[in-house]
């Protein structure tokens, strides 16, 4: 009988995320007949832990991981003097590249992972692993916390929209076998900061599993969005934090509003940005037409009650809820971010409206209006779905170490 290849995938925890519902796709997509797969989280918490398929071991939770999100005070008033004292070295090397870098803010994950090294335990050392997979960066625990044969980590940003400290990552990147990719335009910008990394490199989508997707739409029909037929629905989906320019919807919202459009936009999100969006709100009088929903477990009834998905990010890797959204054979308008012609094919599943928020504004006025467009848009919406089962094969190839095979 074949030995079942070992994987471990390493992922900080299961709040609500694109990344992290990406995660679950890959989850459930595994041939367990073949793979036997470990999910080492930092923090066994979050709104989608629930959805964990059952045939992936959870490894227990190690203490010490857990306080990389937890504030200073906790750390110290728990006695956890070595976590504290990594919290502190972080705050002061933030403060250095700051300053060498102009003013560019460093983030600060990747200093604390680094300098917590010596003080972390292993992860689950009497398994010799196949594979081990970091999911989200920084990645330096599959590299010196695992034993593995291999090792992957995944990109999940536009680099060239990022500020970091190259010389860090470049030591972390290089020390992985593989570099998931999720799109062209993301290893084009990755290329573009660490060419000399282009060998490891590896084109691995997102893994989405349509059915269900589908399936969880059919859940329930949400009462929050305003089903009247004269009035357009639009719907948002991601984190609060400036890449997804939310702050801009109130703008452009006023703008089809006084186009003479009847007009509910509804965002399903958190995050540091939402006192800002709520002012802006406020201050346009948009209180009647823009309604924050918050975190949903399940934001796929939203999305199929909505006439309209629309992502006004600045940058994007590759959006989970925008090809979800087609999934669900909704129009899709998305912003010109660098890596948007990777996301959809302009015109045919898709449209990319200007990055400007006024001339995205007036460009969504006259997608509104014209119909056609719109039918168009949602009979084709899913033409360039990838199933899960083409990218699992991707994967496949990888584990067994036949990749750059020809």
């Amino acid at each position: 009988m074949r030995r079942k290849k070992k994987i471990l995938i390493i992922m900080h925890s299961m709040h609500i995320g694109g990344a992290e519902r990406a995660l679950l796709g890959m989850l459930s997509a595994f041939d367990f007949e073949r793979y036997q797969v470990d999910l080492f989280l930092s923090e066994h918490n979050g709104e989608l832990m629930k959805y964990i398929p059952r045939e992936i071991h959870l490894l227990p939770e190690i203490p010490r991981y857990s306080y990389f999100t937890k504030p200073f005070s906790l750390t110290v008033r728990k006695r956890e003097f070595k976590m504290a004292y990594v919290k502190l070295r972080t705050r002061l090397a933030c403060k250095a590249y700051t300053k060498k870098s102009n003013g560019a803010v460093a983030d600060a994950t990747i200093y604390a992972q680094r300098f917590a090294l010596p003080y972390l335990p292993p992860i689950n050392p009497n398994v010799e692993y196949d594979l081990a997979i970091s999911y989200r960066t920084p990645h330096y625990l599959a590299i010196e916390k695992v034993r593995a044969k291999k090792t992957l980590a995944w990109i999940h940003t536009d680099y060239t929209k990022v500020t970091i400290d190259i010389a860090t990552e470049h030591y972390m990147w290089s020390k992985f076998d593989y570099i998931a990719s999720i799109s062209d335009e993301c290893s084009k910008g990755f290329l573009s900061v660490f060419p000399e990394l282009k060998e490891k490199l590896v084109l691995f989508e997102h893994v989405i599993q349509p059915s269900i997707i589908c399936d969880m739409a059919d859940e329930f029909v949400p009462n929050e969005i305003d089903q009247n037929s004269d009035v357009i629905t639009i719907c948002s989906i991601g984190r609060f934090v400036p890449a997804k320019n939310f702050t801009s919807i109130p703008k452009i919202c006023r703008v089809l509003l006084e186009s003479g459009l009847k007009v509910k936009w509804y965002l399903i999100g958190f995050g540091e940005e939402e006192s800002e969006i709520i002012r802006q709100i406020e201050t346009l009088r948009m209180e009647k037409n823009i309604i924050i929903l918050g975190k949903k477990e399940n934001p796929y009834p939203y999305i199929k009650a909505c006439d309209i998905y629309a992502q006004p990010s600045l940058y994007e890797g590759r959006s989970v809820a925008v090809i979800e959204a087609q999934i669900l054979k909704k129009p899709v308008v998305i912003s010109n971010y660098p890596t948007a012609t990777s996301q959809l094919r302009n015109g045919i599943n898709g449209l990319i409206l200007p990055l400007d928020t006024e001339q995205f504004a007036n460009k969504l006025v006259k997608v509104i209006c014209d119909q056609d467009t719109l039918r168009q848009l949602s009979q084709n919406a899913d033409c360039d779905i990838t199933t899960e089962f083409d990218q699992m094969r991707v994967f496949d190839r990888l584990i067994e170490g036949d990749f750059y095979d020809h």
